[in-house]
């Protein structure tokens, strides 16, 4: 067989960030799915963009509202999530991405201007997007 028909193809999902047009690896995607917003048991203490924690598979997955999560503080929670679950490949492991919506697939990395890659939005994130806000808070003040 021929070396250049073994070449690899690496695919990227398009999600909708406002304007912005998110690109992740297929490799850290498990699956994308649409999760009703009344299944989503909220976490009051931590960062406005952790909505919360969701059953997936026999276990609760947190969800980050990522235009929250990368400055725009008058993103809105719809009804129906658009979530995509990361696998354990990705960067951000073990959590779930709400996107606006989910735009399709490529084979190669988007060069439009608007388009940011899971990297650029990992370097983004808050520092203490994990810790609870409130101890996190009393702990400055002591």
């Amino acid at each position: 067989m021929d070396a250049s028909a073994l070449t690899t193809y690496k695919r990227y999902i398009l999600a909708g960030l406002g304007e912005r047009v998110l690109y992740i690896p297929d490799a850290y995607v498990s699956e994308v799915v649409m999760v009703d917003r009344t299944y989503v048991l909220p976490m009051p203490f931590y960062h406005t963009a952790v909505l919360g924690v969701a059953p997936h598979q026999g276990s609760l997955l947190p969800l980050l509202l990522l235009r929250r999560a990368l400055g725009d503080t008058n993103a809105l929670v719809p009804e129906t999530l658009v979530v995509v679950f990361l696998s354990v490949s990705a960067p951000l492991a073990g959590a779930a991405l709400v996107v606006d919506r989910v735009l399709g697939s490529v084979s190669q990395m988007p060069e439009q201007p608007e388009a940011v890659s899971m990297d650029e939005v990992c370097a983004q994130l808050p520092k203490l997007l994990w810790q609870p806000q409130r101890w996190y808070q009393r702990a400055q003040v002591s």
